[in-house]
């Protein structure tokens, strides 16, 4: 679910901050409708890059420790 809350009007431009469950963005564009769009846009590709990031990581493993044998002849 996205909320959107209206920040105000700058420069002929609307400005409102869009939040999901795990992001919140600032958007401006030239009316409501348009920055509603832009920010459920931008919403939906963060949350797409996020899940493969999260896909990307490996748990961390700690390395194997090398053996090394030193012989005196």
């Amino acid at each position: 679910m996205i909320d959107y809350d209206f920040q105000g009007f700058v420069n002929n431009k609307y400005i409102i901050k869009a939040k999901s469950d795990k992001f919140s963005i600032l958007v401006e564009a030239d009316s409501l409708e348009d920055a509603q769009a832009k920010a459920k846009e931008k919403l939906i590709e963060l949350s797409k890059t996020a899940e493969t990031q999260i896909q990307n990581t490996k748990p961390h493993r700690k390395p194997k420790r090398k053996i090394r044998y030193r012989f005196n002849i």
